[in-house]
């Protein structure tokens, strides 16, 4: 088939129900050609019919309508055309791995003809396989998506007897079956690369269960996200709440079954994230901490200063008393030395003393004075 296929027969039908004059020879289609010299030698043989219109008046259905009522040049040229066909082609036998379907060949024969007319003649031998190649990817891309949706959908169930790897490998031969059964296969030109959509499939399962994992993981840390989000932790104990948290989720979290191999990982990763939040909340902490020790320190000073000032007040107090003792006590004296002067200039001796006849006085050796009477 791939020989018939690679250099077919060309057959090249006129239908044109206004022709005139009604024939267009082998010879003069042949010289159609002769502005690409290597057309003939693409194909192995060429032939051309011309229809004329196969009654007078309105066309109908044709399948529809005896011979009796078509026109005779038509119905010879149609019979013509149809042993041509029988005798020079034989029907294409496809191999278990080449579905071939009328799609293929009106594609292959509509590229043909645009090589034809691009007079890319290196092309028509490549038609076909390009096709293949084409309906390749589109179907392994089918089977992937296939194989995608069915591990969503049957996810299994803790509860469920089969195992998350079991299911994996259940609906990955049900891919490459699928892949088996409808993809096109030439020996040494189309061929399914089987080692790379292993890898797609096990990269889709690994999104899969990241995805799964994920979900798995919200469901574990739920609470401590919403803690976070209240900024519960951003306290001075909250670290250590935190702590007590996280090992509740991690317990939650590593309990849960069917998560496959990535479960790991995606914990793995998670930590990483917390381990980020830990540090926000430390400094947080530290600044909390720190705001703390410069009120205390305002407080004290404060109270120093409160201190101070009760000490000022009291010893302007003592003070005050202090200067007002002095000043009353000064008063006083002044008053006791004003009565013992009075009493001095009115005693009987000093006047005696006062009145002396001659009022002579004497002092003796040591300084004291006496009157001398």
């Amino acid at each position: 088939m791939n020989a018939v296929l690679e250099k077919p027969i060309l057959v090249s039908l006129l239908r044109d129900f206004d022709l005139d004059p009604p024939n267009c020879p082998d010879t003069e289609f042949r010289d159609l050609f002769k502005r690409s010299p290597n057309l003939l030698k693409t194909f192995r043989e060429t032939k051309a019919f011309t229809l004329l219109k196969p009654s007078e008046g309105k066309v109908g259905d044709l399948t529809c309508m005896p011979d009796e009522k078509l026109c005779e040049d038509f119905v010879r040229v149609r019979n013509e055309l149809k042993a041509y066909l029988t005798a020079k082609t034989k029907p294409l036998r496809a191999t278990p791995h080449q579905k071939m379907t009328g799609i293929v060949l009106a594609e292959n024969i509509q590229r043909t003809v645009q090589y034809i007319n691009d007079d890319d003649l290196r092309m028509l031998s490549k038609s076909l396989p390009t096709i293949f190649k084409e309906k390749n990817d589109a179907m392994t891309g089918s089977a992937l998506d296939t194989y995608r949706t069915e591990m969503c959908k049957n996810w299994p169930l803790p509860s469920q007897p089969e195992t998350l790897m079991q299911l994996h490998e259940r609906t990955k031969n049900v891919a490459f079956e699928y892949i088996d059964r409808y993809c096109f296969i030439i020996e040494g030109s189309v061929e399914i690369d089987k080692e790379a959509f292993t890898i797609d499939i096990e990269n889709i399962f690994k999104d899969i269960q990241k995805d799964k994992c994920k979900d798995a993981l919200l469901s574990a840390i739920c609470d401590i996200e919403n803690k976070l989000k209240r900024e519960a932790y951003f306290e001075i104990d909250g670290l250590e709440r935190l702590f007590k948290d996280y090992d509740e989720a991690e317990k939650a979290y590593k309990e849960m079954k069917n998560l496959g191999p990535e479960k790991l990982s995606v914990w793995e990763a998670y930590n990483k994230e917390m381990d980020t939040i830990k540090d926000l909340i430390k400094q947080k902490v530290r600044l909390i901490e720190t705001e703390h020790s410069v009120a205390d320190l305002q407080m004290e000073k404060r109270q120093l200063n409160e201190r101070i000032e009760m000490d000022r007040k009291a010893f302007e107090e003592k003070l005050k008393e202090f200067q007002n003792k002095e000043r009353n006590d000064s008063v006083r004296q002044m008053g006791t030395g004003s009565e013992t002067s009075g009493a001095r200039s009115s005693s009987p001796v000093d006047g005696a003393r006062s009145s002396s006849p001659d009022g002579a006085r004497s002092s003796t050796p040591d300084g004291n004075s006496y009157c001398c009477f």
